[in-house]
């Protein structure tokens, strides 16, 4: 399979107005200057050929110095950008036109989201090399008003709208001939797809993945940083890792409950409750976290209260246990084995569910899905199993 291919676009020649004055790339966070952040991520990137940074002339000398301090292996162009935002993205496309023969994929990325993390980048990616453009998003919690003169014209169903971030993600020539094509002012480069008529795709986006725009921004991102670094560095009194497997045989039925979302399939999950093996590993990886037992002896199931219960109980009265016992969750890393269906289709649906369920982060949940090759009774596809690792941190 032929290698992925990857020049990268960083946006870093805006005025930085809402500031108060203070260049929102050159600032620190951390320690660390905003705009660094996303010159080492895209660097980590095997995929990655190059890195774009388009400034002002304002910055140009202090990110050519930032620059020549980074040890990286990618080529590395810093360009002034235009006007507009397009007018800078032009410059940038342009450039490597003159400089590659052969192009792949290009991401466009604002400068000033500098917690962007390798999960939005690996998605981008592969939706981009399927739909040709690809952009992340982060559904609305606010309900969306139209104003004018004071007054509400309008509001908006929030369940079909949705906030957009970068980096976004183009087949080259899809957004260097929408570029060409753009006749209007935009304010993000999907808009211009969009507006030459081409399709784009979405992925999930993260809520860490903040743009900094006015001072408040720095003192959140600042705060993000300092939950990654204790998560990173919780010595071994301060953090448990519990494990967890369930394994339940497949029945005439359905619909199959798998991570609380019901899947279209002719045999369901054999069990006192709902038979959903997702959640009971997750649950019983919670208990075992927190040195609380295991599923059976806190939810026996000869008691007839438990009897077709949702599994979303048992997980959210294993987190309420784990709370009152001083712990909170880190991390959750699953794994779905099952000859069918075929569930691949429905992993982002059932970690959506996941992150509503545990109240996490989507980054904070890992789900894989595998089979057994047609070996045992979960290959001939007469049962299904999970299992579970959490990782927890004393409060």
């Amino acid at each position: 399979m032929k290698q992925t291919i990857l020049d990268v676009v960083i946006l870093s020649a805006g005025k930085s107005s809402r500031m108060d004055g203070i260049d929102k790339q050159l600032v620190e966070i951390d320690g660390k200057k905003v705009i660094n952040y996303s010159i080492e991520l895209f660097s980590q990137f095997k995929e990655t050929r190059s890195i774009t940074i388009m400034v002002s002339e304002k910055n140009v000398i202090e990110v050519k110095k930032i620059v020549k301090s980074l040890v990286s292996d990618k080529e590395i162009y810093i360009l002034i950008g235009g006007t507009l935002r397009q007018d800078t993205v032009k410059i940038a496309l342009r450039n490597l036109s003159s400089i590659y023969n052969s192009k792949d994929i290009v991401a466009i990325h604002d400068g000033a989201r500098p917690l962007v993390n390798k999960t939005i980048v690996i998605n981008g990616l592969k939706s981009a090399q399927v739909s040709g453009a690809a952009i992340p998003i982060i559904p609305l919690s606010d309900t969306i008003k139209k104003v004018s003169n004071n007054l509400i014209i309008k509001t908006y169903d929030r369940s079909k709208l949705a906030a957009v971030q970068t980096p976004q993600f183009f087949k080259f020539d899809v957004l260097s001939t929408s570029y060409e094509l753009l006749n209007n002012v935009i304010t993000d480069d999907a808009s211009a797809v969009e507006s030459s008529g081409g399709l784009v795709s979405s992925f999930p986006g993260s809520l860490d993945n903040i743009k900094i725009t006015n001072p408040i921004d720095l003192k959140i991102a600042n705060s993000i940083l300092n939950k990654k670094q204790k998560f990173n560095n919780i010595n071994s009194n301060l953090s448990r890792y519990g494990t967890g497997f369930d394994c339940h045989k497949l029945v005439d039925g359905g619909p199959l409950v798998l991570g609380g979302l019901k899947i279209p399939f002719e045999k369901e999950l054999a069990g006192h409750s709902d038979g959903d093996v997702l959640l009971h590993a997750i649950a019983s990886s919670l208990l075992g976290a927190g040195n609380l037992g295991d599923l059976g002896s806190n939810f026996p199931s000869n008691q007839k209260k438990y009897k077709n219960i949702s599994s979303e109980f048992f997980v959210s009265k294993s987190k309420k246990l784990l709370k009152e016992n001083g712990w909170e969750i880190l991390y959750i890393d699953t794994t779905i084995i099952a000859e069918k269906p075929r569930l691949s289709e429905f992993a982002e649906q059932i970690i959506d569910n996941l992150s509503k369920i545990l109240y996490l982060q989507r980054d904070s949940i890992n789900l894989k899905i595998t089979s057994t090759d047609s070996v045992g009774f979960i290959g001939k596809s007469e049962g299904i199993a999970a299992q579970s690792i959490a990782t927890v941190a004393k409060i």
